[in-house]
């Protein structure tokens, strides 16, 4: 009985570091995208900014512009955030 218990907490912890380390490579993966997404939209901002002083645009599609790059910037602050957590959980499962 004691083998099969050492036996099963052996598996049951191997499961829990694939489970966490795969959490830990999504999250990863979520902020190369939200790093991409932020180079883009503040190359639009940027445009939007030389579109406004040409007075190709109203001042609220700069706004806009301005308003995505910085929700982008407060999802990747969460993102950085959840992949500290998410490792710190992990080293925890692997003891």
């Amino acid at each position: 009985a004691a083998v099969a218990r050492a036996a099963f907490t052996l598996r049951e912890t191997a499961r829990l570091i694939r489970v966490r380390y795969f959490a830990l490579q999504t999250t990863r993966s979520t902020l190369k995208t939200l790093d991409w997404k932020l180079t883009q939209a503040e190359e639009l901002d940027r445009i939007a900014a030389e579109q406004l002083e040409q007075g190709r645009i109203a001042p609220f599609e700069l706004l806009r512009a301005q308003s995505e790059v910085a929700g982008i910037r407060q999802e990747i602050n969460e993102a950085t955030s959840e992949l500290q957590e998410r490792e710190a959980d992990l080293k925890v499962a692997m003891g």
